[in-house]
């Protein structure tokens, strides 16, 4: 929830202001919260077994976003524009490349953490190559995106706290 400087904040909003409709539109709305969540989190903790430090950031997050629409793209690439997904593979390997580049200021095991659960969630929710886009609406779905919405809001509030909170 927390971001380094100015540029860091800036790149994560627009990065998910680009990415999260995506999801929202193509796969479904109550996704967007539970894949943010889940590469959040795996981020921060692959990140603080590669180097036990403070991260900060929405990177994680991000990239959980990046890797299911990749996994999707690639599982239900015939339900998607023809482009779709080599222009994902094209982001991709620019995130790379400048991970690479600025290896010194960027969380790459935090990267690295949400691509891998982002990923491991498309690969669940789209198992097969077969089916619609968007997804079916389901009461399983509306309850997945609800508690994470909620631990979304939950987890801004307490980040609000601990920062305004004397020390």
């Amino acid at each position: 929830m927390l971001n380094g400087w100015v540029m860091h904040l800036l790149m994560n909003v627009s990065a998910l202001v680009a990415l999260g409709p995506v999801l929202e539109r193509s796969a479904h709305r109550k996704l967007l919260a539970p894949v943010w969540l889940a590469g959040a989190l795996a981020g921060s903790l692959l990140s603080w077994a590669a180097l036990p430090a403070t991260s900060v950031g929405a990177s994680g997050g991000l990239m959980g976003i990046f890797a299911f629409l990749l996994v999707m793209s690639w599982r239900r690439r015939k339900l998607l524009p023809s482009d779709f997904l080599n222009s994902l593979l094209r982001n991709l390997l620019v995130t790379a490349v400048f991970g690479a580049l600025a290896w010194a200021i960027i969380d790459n095991a935090a990267h690295l953490g949400g691509f891998l659960a982002g990923g491991s969630i498309g690969l669940l929710v789209f198992r097969n190559s077969e089916g619609e886009l968007p997804l079916r609406d389901s009461n399983g779905l509306r309850a997945l995106g609800s508690v994470s919405e909620a631990a979304f809001v939950g987890l801004i509030f307490y980040t609000a706290f601990r920062l305004l909170a004397p020390h």
